[in-house]
């Protein structure tokens, strides 16, 4: 009974220390930094087009649509252990994201997840959490090499390295893509890298064996539908602030827009600087360096960078702050 009171106490620090930390990132990113207010401005101004905002319908209603798939996704990873509902997974995949956004390369979204779990251990809804983000990486990796493969040896641009070492940099790049593929499906092996005496590790990676190859499939096929979607939403802002582009190069580019944001280290909620800094990268080198443009729409970028940000991660972080109440962080003893 003690025990049991304390865990609830826990529990309500945790989520009150959550709360405070989102708020807080939240008011310092809208009311104090001064690049945001410029980042409005310029945002205003498009949002006053017609053009703009006829774009901006699509991409809101696209953005559902982002987060059932991804709730569909981890409701699968955890269906061989534990039967939830789509509301259930809606909750825990906001809940997460507000805790990853306050959090280093977005490593909370495991904690809120798992916290809705009741039949898996931490460890066990930890693990299975990391399949669909793993998948959801590997599309990120996999279309970002490509697309920045077809982009360097399209054009004559090679920031002063051999074409011969570019071409020996990216078949690493894929042969290791065809490894983690491989292990992809052969997950579960992961027990064997475990030392023995770690009993307990072994016993939450085990879970593992519980899914089968046609879900882990389910997983890729739902991360590239998303991958999609996201991807999608960025290519409509950017039609709609006059940035002409072709769809499948303007695919590319935020490709590689998005291998760049993932490789770097990142807290969600104030990395707006960061984002728009690599799609500026992106966009310039493509514009100038590939095309032999003289200027490139680099407010456009910002703006639509910004806005992006908004919808897909402010956003979802607001709606998870009226999840996290619903978290348990601290269960039974035997469940920790």
């Amino acid at each position: 009974m003690v025990a049991a009171n304390l865990y609830k106490t826990y529990n309500r620090i945790i989520k009150t220390i959550i709360v405070i930390f989102a708020v807080f990132f939240l008011y310092n990113q809208f009311f104090i930094k001064d690049n945001l207010s410029e980042i409005f401005a310029l945002l205003e101004s498009l949002i006053s087009k017609e053009k703009f905002l006829i774009y901006t319908i699509p991409v809101l209603l696209l953005m559902p649509l982002n987060w059932l798939l991804e709730a569909i996704k981890w409701q699968k990873s955890v269906a061989s252990n534990e039967h939830i509902s789509i509301s259930t997974a809606l909750k825990a995949v906001f809940a997460g994201t507000t805790i990853s956004s306050v959090s280093v390369n977005r490593t909370g979204e495991f904690i809120g997840r798992v916290s809705v779990l009741k039949k898996h251990s931490f460890w066990q809804g930890t693990v299975v959490t990391f399949v669909g983000s793993y998948a959801q990486t590997f599309n990120t990796f996999l279309w970002g090499s490509i697309s920045a493969c077809i982009l360097l040896f399209s054009s004559d641009i090679n920031f002063g390295i051999n074409k011969l070492l570019l071409i020996f940099v990216f078949l690493i790049i894929f042969v290791s893509l065809i490894i983690f593929l491989f292990f992809y499906f052969k997950i579960s092996w992961l027990k064997y890298l475990i030392k023995p005496t770690w009993k307990k590790t072994i016993r939450a990676v085990s879970i593992l064996k519980s899914i089968d190859n046609r879900t882990l499939i389910s997983i890729m096929l739902l991360s590239t539908f998303r991958y999609l979607v996201f991807s999608t939403q960025f290519y409509l802002l950017l039609k709609g602030a006059s940035v002409e582009l072709n769809y499948l190069v303007g695919l590319m580019l935020i490709s590689c827009m998005f291998l760049f944001n993932t490789i770097r280290p990142s807290i969600a909620l104030i990395e707006i600087g960061m984002r728009s800094v690599s799609a500026l990268l992106i966009f310039k080198i493509y514009f100038i360096d590939i095309l032999g443009q003289n200027t490139y729409p680099n407010s456009e970028v910002v703006v639509v960078t910004s806005f992006i940000w908004l919808i897909n991660i402010v956003l979802p972080a607001i709606i998870g702050l009226f999840f996290i109440k619903d978290l348990k962080f601290f269960k039974k003893e035997s469940k920790l």
